[in-house]
């Protein structure tokens, strides 16, 4: 993808996070009763993920990887946000 393996196994991180949290905003989901917390939670649970693969010895956790799944999680619910509120402006009364 994208003629580079590195760069692809990135966007797929964030293509996937992003997903993850547009999903999360549709769903409602909130932590300590508020929307705007899930984007964080789930920008540390995939950095959570990204290190606990450093236990095993088949995969290396990366900081790159775990910066795209917090920015992806990040850029997915704003990105439902802003849709959300588009929606809503031009959903008749």
């Amino acid at each position: 993808m994208f003629g580079d393996a590195q760069l692809g196994d990135k966007v797929a991180h964030f293509a996937g996070y992003g997903a993850l949290g547009a999903s999360a905003f549709w769903a409602g989901i909130t932590f300590f009763s508020q929307r705007r917390w899930t984007p964080l939670v789930l920008g540390v649970y995939g950095a959570f993920l990204e290190g606990v693969q450093g236990l095993g010895s088949v995969r290396s956790p990366e900081l790159a990887d775990a910066l795209a799944n917090a920015f992806g999680a990040l850029a997915g619910f704003a990105g439902a946000v802003i849709l959300a509120m588009i929606i809503a402006r031009f959903k008749p009364a």
